[in-house]
């Protein structure tokens, strides 16, 4: 997919180049390089690709990281933010995929470095791509820090100024019948008020004109939600009906209006507990909360197992769900990549050799069975058969592509399958 304009793509890479004004009084134009923590831009290129494969355009280099050490550390002679130009990255004429990894890489928190700054260039990269049709957002959290991908925005969304909740943004889809919602049960609208009521407190608001006030949450959302549409319930008599009354809209009303509610009350307390209880609500229906906007459930493959004691494993796997969660084409590359990169991680749990590794969980895991243990080596070497051979990375251009999204799928359950599978031995012996 190519939604992201060349015209956005010059804007962010000026951004990174020129830098912004963090000035209160005075102008203060400060610039933050992408990189962030890292000492060198080559060690965060690192995590991206893999320049030990790609070509040199230097000649007395072997590949793309020996001229990078080259000109970008030893000269320092290549412009600041020639990558974004390079043809040998997919930034300039790649994927939208390509070019969002690299952005939220920008922002995750092992490698950004916090700060005024730092939100300075993620709210304008963020108005850049809503004029093309993309958000960044939060996922997951590590220790507390966002982890982002990436979600499309809907046609009135792009062509609105504001937050539009569930029923807004999706209404043609509605009324067409492309999104058919399920019924929700009256014990667990039950379970949203509730829960809403528990998490009540007071919000510190500011009118048009610079007015402070506060209101209870609740009568907060309510007075936003009638920006969007007059309140309506059904009553008694199964007549829909205007309605004052925040409860009855919940109980009594068609999902799509719970939904909107939700979010609202998500945008006036934005607490990853509140969205960790409300999705224990919803998640039997096949929607979750996920960073102030309800979203289907899509997996195309079961929950994945999370180890306990390795987090760079943790984050891979994360990840992955993450991207199985949205379920198009670009999403399922990415968690390919992200469930092949953890596959090659838990090949190292027992150190660098990963025969030796892989030997001993076969072990371990058969109980004995050599049966199982003769399964387990079958399956190893069936998958780093294909992986080796196939595509798994998108840059990869001398490898066979898969022939679908249905086998990239199938690839990648059997991936995520053999991963639950040592991950949870691995938990279990406390590893």
């Amino acid at each position: 997919m190519k939604r992201i304009t060349n015209v956005t793509k010059r804007q962010i890479k000026e951004l990174f180049q020129n830098g912004v004004d963090v000035g209160v009084f005075e102008s203060d134009i400060q610039r933050y390089l992408y990189w962030g923590r890292f000492d060198s831009e080559l060690s965060f290129l690192k995590r991206l690709y893999q320049l030990d494969k790609m070509p040199s355009n230097d000649s007395r280099y072997q590949n793309a990281e020996g001229d990078i050490i080259q000109h970008t550390i030893n000269n320092d002679d290549w412009e600041l933010c020639w990558v974004f130009e390079d043809e040998r990255f997919p930034l300039h004429d790649g994927t939208d995929e390509d070019y969002l990894r690299f952005l939220i890489e920008v922002f995750n928190p092992e490698i950004c470095v916090e700060g005024d700054l730092l939100k300075k260039y993620f709210s304008q990269i963020q108005g850049f791509l809503r004029e093309d049709g993309y958000e960044l957002y939060a996922s997951h959290y590590i220790s507390g820090k966002p982890i982002y991908s990436w979600r499309l925005l809907t046609e009135k969304e792009i062509k609105s100024l504001k937050f539009l909740p569930f029923s807004v943004r999706f209404e043609d889809d509605l009324n067409t019948k492309k999104i058919t919602l399920p019924k929700i049960a009256k014990v667990d609208r039950k379970k949203v008020f509730d829960l809403m009521s528990r998490y009540e407190e007071t919000c510190y608001l500011t009118t048009e004109t610079g007015w402070n006030y506060t209101k209870p949450t609740k009568e907060a959302v309510w007075d936003n939600l009638k920006e969007y549409y007059c309140p309506k319930a059904f009553n008694s008599n199964k007549k829909y009906e205007n309605t004052d009354s925040f409860e009855d809209f919940i109980m009594a009303n068609f999902p799509q209006c719970v939904f909107d509610v939700i979010e609202l009350y998500y945008r006036f307390t934005e607490g990853q507990a509140f969205e960790g209880e409300i999705n224990k609500v919803i998640g039997k229906y096949g929607y979750k909360l996920v960073s102030g906007k309800i979203q289907s459930i899509e997996l195309f493959q079961t929950e994945i197992v999370l180890p306990q004691n390795d987090d760079n494993l943790r984050e891979l796997l994360q990840r992955a769900q993450s991207f199985s969660y949205e379920n198009n084409s670009d999403s399922i590359q990415s968690a390919l990549e992200k469930i092949w990169d953890a596959y090659e991680r838990v090949k190292t749990s027992y150190g660098n050799d990963k025969q030796n590794t892989l030997k001993k969980l076969e072990e371990e895991i058969s109980c004995g069975s050599m049966e199982m243990s003769q399964c387990l080596e079958n399956e190893f070497a069936f998958l780093s058969k294909l992986g080796n051979n196939y595509q798994i990375r998108h840059f990869e251009k001398s490898k066979k592509a898969f022939p679908s999204d249905a086998m990239k799928k199938y690839f990648y359950n059997r991936c995520a399958s053999l991963v639950n599978l040592c991950v949870s031995h691995l938990n279990n012996s406390g590893l």
